[in-house]
């Protein structure tokens, strides 16, 4: 079984080593695949078929999708890049999971509300060739806010039944609480 490493820099980075430990350098540029513009790199998924799903981003939440060799499948998004925005200056993707139809779920923490100043929790789903799903929340995308001003997710998870859970934490004023 192959291991893939993200390294987090103002670019998305991924090391990709084979089973021994050592880097293989068949996957990207000897071995790594640095993604430039992209934000920060975060959590990623293998599917069955071996693609990669690494999200990421700095305004918006950024889904890339490479080939097992680590090139762009440019069958997903624009040349392997879908980015999802919410309208606010700073969405950051945190985590990621690939249902069995291929759709893709990222939960992400969405910065900055400019009347309250919270944070939220964000889920989009995408379809398999990187567009919105709308068939999910009528957008593609849905935002809750827990009336605190830190509000941060932290996991997602899928069901068997196709159902999304999401863990995190809320930070009333003086404590600190687990959602």
């Amino acid at each position: 079984m192959k291991q893939v490493i993200t390294l987090f820099f103002l670019f998305s980075s991924i090391l990709f080593f084979g089973q021994s430990g050592e880097l293989d350098t068949n996957f990207g540029v000897g071995g790594f695949l640095i993604t430039p513009d992209l934000g920060t790199g975060g959590k990623i998924a293998v599917m069955p078929d071996d693609r990669i799903v690494m999200i990421g981003g700095h305004s918006e939440f950024n889904v890339i999708r490479l080939m097992p060799d680590g090139t762009p499948d440019n069958s997903f998004g624009t040349a392997g890049v879908s980015s999802v925005n919410f309208g606010d200056e700073d969405d950051d993707a945190w985590d990621v999971a690939v249902q069995p139809d291929g759709k893709i779920v990222i939960l992400g923490v969405i910065d900055g509300d400019p009347t309250t100043n919270n944070q939220s929790f964000g889920v989009a789903r995408l379809n398999a060739d990187g567009s919105l799903d709308t068939s999910f929340n009528g957008t593609g995308k849905l935002v809750f806010d827990l009336d605190n001003p830190e509000n941060y997710p932290q996991a997602l998870a899928l069901q068997p039944d196709g159902k999304i859970l999401v863990a995190g934490y809320t930070k009333p004023v003086g404590s600190c609480d687990f959602v």
